[in-house]
């Protein structure tokens, strides 16, 4: 407010004014939160990545879930002997769900199945 309102008139005048400054504000407040949102853009979708790929992990086909418990039971009790207490909580929480996701891919494939990879592992092996 720059002056005293003493008639109607100035009351008028200042309500336009006000009303002018309002319409500025809301511009720039609506500008600003444009550029906020762009700057959050990347952030938001690295987490919704993060996310995508988290939830991968977990997942796994079910053609076989005989074969699947059995990966799971048998990558358990191997990391169990492994990932001892020497390791960080991290490493125990995440490195189960990446192998179990690696090993049930692998038993998934369908054009080398996943006996015949065991024995040409061994078979390397051996020789």
């Amino acid at each position: 407010m720059s002056k005293k309102i003493a008639s109607y008139d100035d009351l008028l005048e200042e309500k336009a004014r006000l009303q002018e400054l309002l319409a500025i504000q809301r511009e720039t407040i609506s500008i600003n939160f444009g550029l906020v949102k762009d700057e959050i853009k990347p952030v938001a979708s690295g987490i919704s990545n993060v996310f995508i790929t988290l939830s991968r992990f977990g997942k796994q086909p079910q053609q076989s879930p005989l074969v699947y418990f059995g990966i799971d039971l048998a990558t358990q009790m191997v990391l169990r002997r492994w990932l001892k207490m020497k390791t960080g909580w991290f490493t125990r929480s995440v490195v189960p769900f990446v192998i179990r996701y690696y090993v049930s891919k692998l038993a998934a494939e369908k054009g080398n199945p996943l006996w015949e990879k065991i024995k040409s592992a061994f078979s390397k092996a051996t020789s």
